[in-house]
């Protein structure tokens, strides 16, 4: 991030929850890799980010099927974006979804209208990158921390 290499920060941050939902869930193989990415973003970061309050249940919000869905769009796709395809949770199926870059202000925000009769209509998010960066690191490394015996599928060695 301090290299302005934002996508290239996006793109290993998003992969944190992989590492860590194979640690956490390694009964689960290849076919749950979905599952297990969900599962441990909801359990250490999702949960934090579902609104309370008036209306909060028309607030789309990164959920594990947001985030995953970036992380496949970026990983395989190239483009930071989510697939509304891939969103089961019908409050965050959203119209649009924009990356902001903000070194000040670390702000994700969730926006929707109300139409005349009442139905939720262009909702969207915009996420920081900061923001979301340092909540993917922030939360893998206490993981990782807390769990180390979990990691001993870690097992490489760099030559020069």
């Amino acid at each position: 991030m301090e290299n302005d290499c934002y996508i290239s920060a996006l793109g290993m941050a998003l992969t944190l929850p992989d590492i860590c939902g194979k640690a956490k869930y390694p009964q689960w193989k290849k076919q749950n890799v979905g599952l297990r990415y969900k599962k441990w973003y909801d359990e250490y970061i999702g949960f934090r980010e579902i609104p309370s309050g008036p209306h909060s249940e028309d607030f789309s919000y990164l959920s594990g099927e947001v985030v995953y869905s970036l992380r496949n769009c970026l990983l395989h796709q190239g483009t930071p974006n989510i697939d509304n395809n891939k969103i089961t949770e019908k409050r965050c199926k959203m119209d649009y979804f924009i990356l902001v870059i903000n070194k000040d202000e670390h702000i994700i925000s969730s926006e929707f209208a109300l139409n005349h009769d009442g139905a939720r209509s262009d909702c969207g998010m915009k996420v920081d990158l900061y923001s979301l960066c340092g909540k993917l690191t922030r939360a893998a490394s206490d993981y990782y921390h807390s769990n180390k015996e979990l990691f001993d599928f870690f097992q490489y060695q760099l030559i020069q």
